[in-house]
């Protein structure tokens, strides 16, 4: 499944099972969007930032589970790093400073990480509520 368990306290104090990313499945995505990088950055800026939004669109969908935002925002901090590094080496000259790079996230409207699944609402089978 891509995640760690541990015992943990949810906000009200009350032990929990917490999931995080697994580091070695946070590793190899890492290194899958570099090699994206590489390849796409060579495209037009429009593409480039759909693609962005898409990719990690599907990894918060996948991993954006209760108890994991950590993950999700250092997946997310290292991949604009990464993405910030590749595009700068598109030319002999820096494309971007991270002023620049900041309002150019803002224009195309990055996805920022967020939490999408909520925990479901146990039922007792066989009971005799039904």
């Amino acid at each position: 499944m891509g995640f760690e368990f541990r015992w943990g306290k949810d906000r009200t104090g009350t032990p929990r099972v917490k999931r995080r990313t697994s580091r070695k499945k946070l590793r190899n995505s890492l290194q899958q969007f570099t090699e994206w990088c590489k390849i796409k950055c060579r495209d037009g800026l429009k593409e480039l930032f759909w693609g962005l939004n898409a990719k990690l669109r599907g990894y918060y969908n996948y991993y954006g589970v209760n108890g994991n935002y950590a993950s999700l925002q250092q997946f997310f901090h290292q991949a604009i790093r990464i993405l910030f590094k590749w595009l700068n080496r598109r030319s002999q000259r820096r494309s971007y400073n991270w002023t620049g790079f900041r309002e150019l996230l803002r224009d195309f409207q990055v996805e920022r990480p967020h939490i999408v699944g909520r925990p479901k609402a146990r039922r007792v089978l066989g009971s005799a509520c039904a």
